[in-house]
């Protein structure tokens, strides 16, 4: 499958596909649990009954699940990714689960394989620093296209701490991470998402997590929508 640009790495993660669930488990321990963790950020997507939802880099489907508990019977939740292994983890995953509304594919987010406003909302998950910055602009362009008039975006990725701790451990995560997660930092992904979609998509909450470490941005398609409803939750 073509993989459109150097930043996203799919080869890192198909070899670390094996080990994915126990590596987020451990690390989501320390702050009450993955589900509790991925639960306290998707409902900043406003998920509804009957809601078709696109999880762009959805690994091993973790949090594909946990939306199609919001969506319902009614709605659907579609996980794509660009590692297969990691694909067939979430559809083994699929087979025990006994849920009817929910499928994996592998895709490239660069180049969706879905009609135009097709999903009431697309997620991204620790996803975008993976790209490079070319990468990024065509998977943000990609969203907007695929994105319902007044759907919404969650994006849920790094950010760069403005002082104290924040700053010295995001220092030390970049030398885990790599340039395209230092890129991501240093353009700014408020800058990439006007650069990319400007007039399709606009930042209407943004949430700090973990001294400042991690970002919750909830964007709305406001191309031929009046404005954002609902009142912003506290912060996290």
């Amino acid at each position: 499958m073509e993989k459109k640009t150097s930043g996203y790495f799919a080869e890192k993660f198909e070899k670390l596909a094996w080990i994915y669930d126990c590596a987020i488990s451990f690390w989501t321990f320390f702050l009450g649990g993955e589900r509790r963790v991925r639960g306290e950020v998707i409902r900043h997507a406003g998920i509804r009954e009957g809601d078709r939802v696109l999880d762009v880099g959805c690994g091993t489907g973790t949090a594909s699940f946990l939306m199609a508990e919001q969506a319902g019977p009614e709605g659907e939740v579609v996980g794509i990714d660009l590692a297969e292994r990691m694909i067939a983890i979430a559809r083994k995953k699929l087979a025990k689960s006994g849920l009817g509304n929910i499928s994996f594919r592998q895709a490239n987010a660069e180049d969706l394989p879905f009609p135009d406003s097709s999903f009431d909302r697309v997620t991204f998950f620790a996803v975008l620093h993976e790209m490079n910055h070319e990468g990024r602009i065509n998977a943000l362009k990609e969203t907007c296209r695929v994105l319902r008039p007044g759907g919404r975006v969650l994006i849920n990725d790094l950010d760069a701490p403005e002082k104290g701790l924040g700053r010295l451990l995001m220092k030390l995560l970049l030398l885990v991470e790599g340039k395209t997660a230092s890129e991501m930092l240093r353009r700014g992904l408020d800058a990439e998402i006007g650069e990319a979609a400007g007039e399709c998509l606009r930042v209407v909450r943004k949430r700090k997590m973990l001294s400042g470490l991690v970002q919750v941005l909830v964007l709305e398609n406001v191309a031929e929508s009046s404005s954002f409803i609902g009142d912003p939750p506290e912060d996290l």
